[in-house]
């Protein structure tokens, strides 16, 4: 008779850039609603780390010379707004 128990998988909880990534990607996935100044206002209020935005743009460059995408363009260019000086994004109209 098979068990009924089953069997619990662990999984390490996904890295701070794994997350970032995930909302990095959500962001530039609409092409047609993406607007860059937005979406680097959203990722640095959301992300607020400097380091963690380096590592996520150093992630987004080694993706691009593996195998480049449309969205990676969105994503480059949606990081060096966020990690643009203070006061570089143009505010909300």
């Amino acid at each position: 008779m098979p068990s009924t128990r089953r069997r619990t998988v662990r999984t390490t909880p996904p890295s701070r850039v794994d997350q970032a990534a995930a909302l990095l990607s959500r962001l530039v996935s609409d092409s047609s609603g993406w607007d860059a100044d937005t979406a680097a206002r959203h990722l640095s209020t959301r992300l607020a780390d400097d380091r963690l935005l380096r590592q996520l743009r150093a992630r987004v460059v080694q993706a691009m010379l593996r195998l480049p995408l449309p969205s990676d363009a969105r994503a480059l260019a949606t990081l060096d707004l966020a990690l643009a000086p203070h006061g570089t994004i143009r505010p909300a109209a």
